[in-house]
């Protein structure tokens, strides 16, 4: 099986830029400084291509007002779970089926990634409001700074510049319906990880990790069970991976 030129510019960028990223992050002092990495992943994953600098200011602003919105929501919701369950639930349903549309996939994508974070986040390092705001938008200017890095040392194909944006994927109810499977797959390995009372980086790392395995290759030309069988074996790597997590010991306190 061949590796198209282009999934294997993004495979380099994002194995061997996402280390610098959060290197630049800790040596910046950066507060939750595995957060860069991560979001860089998420838009790298998504990115064939350097976009036009005016997508990238909206980009920052998305990384910035989002995570206020949402902060501030698990902020309240933190105190009653099953609402919370609810409230994620109810995003990712939207963010799968953003991403079914090549013009808001993006925006799809931060919206998953955050829907999972920002709860575990906003629990476990008591962050809301301006101070994940700020956080997320100090981590966000890194992610982008890595993209246009990763762009530099590993060149998009000429041949990618050239493609059509790809046609949406089915009609609105074919997307609804993967939307809800998508969802379904993720939650309970979201409400596994809640349970877990996440106080250290590396399990709010493997939730990121979650979002990203079920997003990398969702591809909009793919049919609806090739999509729904690629969430169905993420969902299982997650919740397999959480078991893991619960048997794991716990690092020494100093």
């Amino acid at each position: 099986m061949s590796i198209e030129p282009s999934h294997s510019g993004q495979v380099l960028r994002v194995a061997l830029v996402a280390p610098l990223v959060y290197a630049a992050a800790v040596g910046l002092g950066v507060t939750l400084p595995f957060v860069a990495p991560m979001l860089f992943a998420t838009l790298a994953l998504q990115l064939t291509v350097l976009p036009p600098f005016k997508n990238v200011v909206l980009l920052a602003l998305l990384l910035v007002l989002l995570p206020f919105a949402f902060s501030g929501v698990a902020g309240v919701l933190n105190q009653y779970p099953y609402l919370l369950v609810g409230f994620v639930g109810l995003v990712l349903f939207h963010a799968f089926r953003l991403q079914a549309v090549p013009k808001t996939a993006i925006i799809g994508m931060l919206l998953q990634t955050f829907a999972i974070m920002l709860p575990i986040i906003t629990g476990a390092f008591d962050l809301a409001g301006e101070a994940a705001s700020h956080t997320f938008a100090t981590n966000g200017v890194l992610a982008v700074a890595g993209i246009y890095v990763a762009f530099a040392l590993f060149p998009a194909d000429e041949g990618a510049r050239q493609v059509p944006e790809p046609p949406a994927a089915g009609d609105a109810l074919a997307r609804s319906r993967d939307a809800a499977v998508a969802t379904l797959v993720m939650l309970p390995a979201f409400t596994l990880l809640l349970a877990f009372n996440l106080i250290s980086a590396m399990r709010v790392l493997f939730t990121i990790a979650i979002v990203l395995t079920s997003l990398n290759r969702r591809d909009v030309r793919a049919t609806g069970a090739e999509r729904i069988l690629g969430t169905l074996m993420a969902g299982a790597v997650a919740l397999a991976a959480t078991a893991l997590f619960a048997i794991w010991p716990a690092p020494a306190a100093a």
